[in-house]
């Protein structure tokens, strides 16, 4: 999807910061994508803390890219930007991760740009 928008997407190692692509757009602006993939079907997306912390770190630059895959294997990619807008700064320091409701995210979320 990244390199269909005209950008130089590089994946991440498993040991990454918070976000699996981090993507360079035309004009040379840095963005972090954090990819989570579920069956349709699915009721409920985890983030862990590090990719929250991330995406509240760089609101304007940080994506939660949601990945549908069907049972013909194809799939439909939406993009949440600045995904946890609202959510307070401030985890409880036992949050390891938090479960969101696919559904909910799925519905705000658009077409990758």
């Amino acid at each position: 999807v990244e390199a269909g928008l005209g950008r130089r997407p590089e994946a991440m190692s498993h040991s990454n910061p918070g976000f699996d692509i981090r993507s360079i757009d035309t004009s040379g602006h840095l963005l972090l994508i954090e990819v989570k993939g579920r069956i349709e079907g699915s009721t409920t997306v985890t983030v862990t803390r590090n990719e929250i912390l991330t995406g509240l770190n760089t609101a304007d630059r940080y994506i939660l890219a949601l990945v549908e895959v069907r049972a013909d294997d194809t799939c439909e990619v939406r993009y949440l930007y600045n995904p946890f807008a609202g959510k307070s700064r401030e985890l409880h320091f036992a949050e390891r991760s938090t479960t969101f409701d696919w559904d909910k995210l799925w519905d705000v979320a658009e077409a990758p740009r």
